[in-house]
């Protein structure tokens, strides 16, 4: 309920004209970063080019690991609702297959001394639930949506840094954090050259799926395959709340024409084109689990 009220109040919420600290991004560092700097009377705010802060699924999962949970328990205790949302790993099973699909080696492991041997267990969870288990911890009035960074320019004598957003409003502040992603604004105004993003030459496909239409993995398991060529891979895992997340990777150099040249040229998205599935059915038509 905090959450649905939070994600009303800050798509509507007047842009303060002075705060301590700006974040640029209302993602899981975004909203983290705000609510640990809240924890500690820091008077944060963050601003999200989002018009609406929760967006349901981005097909994604994530693992939390024991760092992971310490770091979310320093920042709020109420940050380990994410256990309940999640699911604790209890097994991680690893397949090699060789290029041409035949299995080369399989092995198990036991998660359940995680917690005995660095003090958490390991939780997997989906995303957006993790997203709005982080949202329910940052008040209304520090939310700000759709105001996406235009600009930035430190003031004379580092006194703060003046923000300009999209939208023709601004805010100064002490200190502006980018947490805004791929196409981080704030990224470009401090990082060039050899500091800028750089594409790692490989492609990723991923889905948040119900895990009884697709049973690649046990209760609280997490599976991974490698296929024989590297940066081509199968990840697999119980996300909690009977979902799935699925993960295949390949090099571009595994990839056909069409797909390299979509990759070129910008075009190259999801499973919006129908070629492109026929193509990583191709690329991974030795093994079965990732048909």
């Amino acid at each position: 309920m905090l959450a649905a009220t939070l994600l009303v109040m800050g798509a509507q919420a007047l842009v303060p004209t002075h705060v301590d600290v700006a974040i640029a991004g209302g993602g899981l560092g975004g909203l983290a970063a705000c609510a640990a700097m809240r924890a500690r009377g820091i008077d944060a705010h963050f601003f999200e080019a989002a018009d609406e802060l929760l967006r349901g699924s981005t097909g994604t999962g994530i693992m939390i690991s024991a760092n992971g949970m310490n770091a979310l328990g320093a920042i709020d205790t109420r940050l380990v609702a994410m256990r309940a949302r999640g699911v604790r790993i209890t097994s991680q099973k690893i397949t090699k297959y060789a290029a041409d699909g035949k299995e080369e080696k399989r092995a198990s492991m036991d998660a359940t001394t995680f917690k005995a041997n660095f003090g958490h267990d390991q939780y997997n969870i989906a995303w957006s639930s993790a997203h709005e288990v982080l949202a329910g911890v940052v008040p209304a009035e520090a939310v700000h949506c759709g105001r996406a960074v235009a600009g930035a320019k430190r003031l004379p004598g580092d006194i703060g840094v003046d923000v300009a957003f999209v939208d023709g409003s601004s805010v100064r502040c002490k200190l502006l954090v980018g947490a805004d992603g791929i196409g981080s604004k704030v990224r470009s105004l401090v990082a060039t050259g050899d500091d800028a993003p750089r594409y790692s030459d490989q492609l990723l496909w991923n889905a948040i799926v119900d895990s009884d239409k697709l049973p690649l993995h046990g209760p609280g398991e997490v599976s991974f395959a490698t296929t024989g060529v590297d940066g081509r891979a199968i990840l697999a895992f119980d996300a909690g709340e009977g979902k799935t997340s699925w993960y295949l990777t390949l090099p571009s150099t595994e990839c056909s024409r069409a797909t390299a040249a979509a990759v070129a040229d910008g075009s190259f998205g999801g499973f919006d084109r129908a070629e492109k599935t026929v193509d990583l059915e191709a690329s991974f038509a030795a093994f079965p689990d990732a048909l």
